[in-house]
């Protein structure tokens, strides 16, 4: 149950944390270069940036005992309501985690791609990424620990 509950939640984690901080999609972010146009792309990304916090301050604040019953609710008792319910917590609190993570990137590796015409894409893949998956990975191994134990809890409830 913690396995599932883990993965899945380090990959929805991993997807949210990026629209959700503030130096990526905002304007004058660092795959949002213009600072100062107030265009759709700056409305869209500050709808992303709000909705995404949204999504992970709900899944944060309810305790996986509650999600365990609603998933009770839509499915028969087992494993998957157990994992879906503290995947969701989980996914809460790895996407604030890793979204600090990117808020807190050191920037002049990062500013140097960009004078150097690399586009969005690529100072992602080649910039971002390799900084950020080993701390990642040591978050979710972190709340993996947690899980184990939050099993117990939610596998009696």
């Amino acid at each position: 149950m913690s396995i599932l509950a883990i993965a899945g939640a380090g990959i929805a984690g991993m997807v949210l944390s990026f629209p959700a901080a503030h130096n990526f999609l905002l304007p004058g972010g660092l795959l949002n270069p213009n600072p100062k146009a107030l265009t759709i792309a700056s409305v869209q990304g500050w709808t992303i940036l709000v909705l995404t916090r949204i999504v992970l301050l709900f899944c944060r604040a309810i305790p996986p005992p509650i999600w365990a019953i609603v998933a009770l609710f839509v499915l028969f008792p087992g494993i998957l309501p157990g994992a879906i319910a503290l995947g969701l917590n989980n996914l809460g609190i790895l996407g604030t985690l890793m979204t600090e993570t990117n808020e807190n990137l050191e920037k002049p590796p990062l500013e140097a791609l960009k004078a150097q015409g690399t586009p969005g894409m690529l100072l992602f893949l080649y910039g971002i990424l390799p900084i950020n998956l080993p701390r990642f990975l040591a978050y979710i191994l972190y709340r993996w620990e947690v899980c184990i134990r939050e099993t117990v809890m939610v596998g009696k409830s």
